[in-house]
């Protein structure tokens, strides 16, 4: 799997819980955040299947 590499800002509340997250379920901030952006996309209709098209 290919991965690039994208920048964003987030509130500093966002950062502490995403950070408390990832220590705590023992994860990588990049995968957290590339489901969280993979589930997001699908729920709005932007699929895999859709962008093949």
């Amino acid at each position: 799997m290919t991965l690039l590499q994208v920048n964003a800002a987030i509130k500093p509340e966002l950062k502490k819980r995403l950070q408390r997250y990832c220590f705590e379920e023992e994860q990588k901030q990049y995968v957290v955040i590339a489901v969280a952006i993979e589930e997001f996309l699908t729920k709005h209709g932007y699929t895999q299947e859709a962008e093949e098209e």
